[in-house]
């Protein structure tokens, strides 16, 4: 928040804006195997901002497609500061679910109004597909 008599500059407004955080999870290929099929069920939990966003399960395949938006809003200083984290997971039935990877990705140079695509190797095996879009709020 502002302080009384404290003016600030356009790009400091611009970092405290408020808007919309994209995350299109395009897939993953080659993923780990975490099933007895010689399968996983992946699904991602995306976090960032102190929100966490959950994709929707691709049931036995090591090369999942989503081509899912996971959307957050809030503000770019938020983002900026946690950075974002995608945990590629395998859902599991009747047990824990298990950790397929973890990637974190700085948000400090966050593209404004067009989508920067990431592939990102997962510790584990495989890769990540995605893009990022920073959408600010209509002042």
């Amino acid at each position: 928040l502002a302080q009384p008599g404290h003016s600030s500059s356009s790009s400091s407004r611009l970092a405290e804006g408020h808007g919309t955080l994209c995350v299109l999870l395009k897939r993953a290929i080659g993923v780990m195997a975490a099933d007895l099929n010689g399968k996983s069920d992946p699904y991602v939990v995306a976090t960032s901002g102190g929100q966490k966003r959950i994709s929707k399960t691709i049931w036995a395949t090591l090369d999942p497609v989503w081509n899912e938006s996971l959307v957050f809003k809030g503000t770019l200083a938020s983002f900026e500061a946690s950075g974002l984290t995608l945990k590629l997971m395998d859902k599991d039935r009747f047990n824990f679910d298990d950790t397929l990877g973890t990637i974190h990705i700085s948000l400090t140079d966050l593209p404004m109004g067009a989508p920067e695509d990431h592939v990102e190797r997962l510790p584990t095996k495989g890769s990540l597909f995605f893009s990022i879009e920073w959408l600010p709020a209509d002042s």
